[in-house]
């Protein structure tokens, strides 16, 4: 049920009806609190008795629903750029809108990973398989190659997914019940990542999957969904929040991972021998 609906279905008189009308006839536009309550006739009590009814944690947390709502429906980053990047807009008010809006989805991104305990439930999975998988398609392999590279520094047994080593049919020919497939998918979300997820959970395997709504695919899908907010002022969807909760998660599968320490000690060892690496 839709937020509009939520309200309306939750509204038990005349000032709340007024309330919840004005609102959906605007969303995912949100009134400002003052006006929205002049216009409906109401006073506080009643939006917050209408909120609470419908699971909503308050006026702020409407719009920050509401906000989500308005960049879930901007799904090509054609309509992004129309809807955010205004062509007469100074260069400085456009990079303070989009560092704003960084720091505020990357805090409430950290915030709700901590909270929701999923992060610390997926590390644990990783460090205890047997096997580790890393999959995305398009920009989502960013943060596959991104993860796969920083887990192989703290422990064995991790293969990136990517066709020019292990291919999809590889990893689905031989699916264990010790193995972990991470698997990432942000919109405009990768069929062969959704198709290569589905077979590995359908054959054993603990999906982990890394996504940008509880509504999407891999969501649905995983044994362990870890949900990282991309809402950007950009065209683009934001990677600040996606690389954070990455950088995260193996640090803790690693923190969790047996022979970890060793395992780096001998890589760096190796390393100098080898003279891999030009130090500063």
């Amino acid at each position: 049920m839709s937020v509009p609906e939520r309200l309306v279905a939750a509204a038990t008189d005349a000032p709340q009806s007024r309330l919840a009308e004005l609102i959906a006839a605007d969303y995912p536009q949100v009134p400002h609190l003052p006006r929205l309550l002049r216009r409906a006739e109401a006073g506080p009590k009643d939006l917050d008795a209408l909120l609470a009814a419908a699971g909503i944690d308050g006026y702020p947390a409407l719009r920050e629903l509401a906000e989500r709502d308005a960049d879930r429906a901007l799904s090509s980053p054609d309509a992004r750029y129309g809807a955010r990047i205004r062509a007469r807009s100074s260069a400085d008010a456009l990079m303070r809108q989009v560092i704003a809006h960084e720091q505020a989805n990357l805090k409430s991104t950290l915030e709700a990973v901590a909270a929701d305990g999923h992060v610390e439930l997926a590390a644990g999975r990783i460090a205890a398989a047997r096997r580790r998988f890393v999959i995305g398609g398009g920009k989502s392999g960013a943060y596959a190659s991104l993860v796969a590279s920083d887990l192989s520094a703290s422990m064995a047994g991790v293969t990136l997914v990517d066709g020019s080593g292990l291919g999809a049919i590889d990893l689905l020919s031989d699916v264990r019940s010790s193995d972990v497939l991470v698997a990432f998918s942000f919109r405009r979300y990768a069929r062969t990542t959704l198709l290569a997820a589905e077979e590995f959970a359908r054959a054993g395997g603990v999906l982990i999957g890394v996504t940008d709504s509880r509504d999407s695919r891999l969501a649905r899908l995983s044994d362990v969904p870890v949900i990282v907010a991309t809402g950007s002022a950009s065209y683009a969807d934001s990677p600040t929040a996606v690389a954070a909760v990455c950088h995260l998660l193996v640090t803790l599968a690693a923190a969790s991972a047996k022979g970890a320490r060793r395992r780096l000690a001998r890589r760096d060892e190796l390393a100098a021998r080898l003279e891999a690496y030009e130090e500063v």
